[in-house]
């Protein structure tokens, strides 16, 4: 397990257990690096802000991410032909998600 890394295991309701682990070792931009660091210092804010149900607190910390994942869609191609880079940088794109997720299923929210 990376350090740092969410534990794995069976996922508590509204966790996705299928969430592939990150490997810090596969970051080759310094924006992977940034957007790991930086959701690793949130995660466990959000987890205990969902578990109070103070739904808007936890969202707050999410978006705080915004600046460091702008970065990272910036210089980092994510379909990368390095199926490992690939594969790892999905898994963290994956993480950061199951975080929403466990807020909210943004997926059902309709813009007309």
């Amino acid at each position: 397990r990376a350090e740092g890394a969410p534990a794995r295991g069976p996922a508590p309701p509204g966790r996705d257990a299928s969430v592939t682990a990150v490997s810090e070792s596969c970051f080759v931009h310094d924006s992977e690096k940034a957007l790991w660091r930086s959701f690793v210092a949130v995660k466990n804010r959000v987890d205990d802000h969902v578990d109070k149900r103070e739904y808007d607190a936890a969202l707050s910390e999410l978006t705080s991410l915004k600046p460091v994942v702008d970065r990272f869609f910036h210089d980092v191609l994510v379909m990368d032909k390095d199926e490992r880079l690939k594969t790892n940088r999905l898994a963290l794109l994956a993480s950061i998600n199951a975080s929403f997720v466990r807020i909210a299923d943004f997926a059902q929210l309709a813009v007309e």
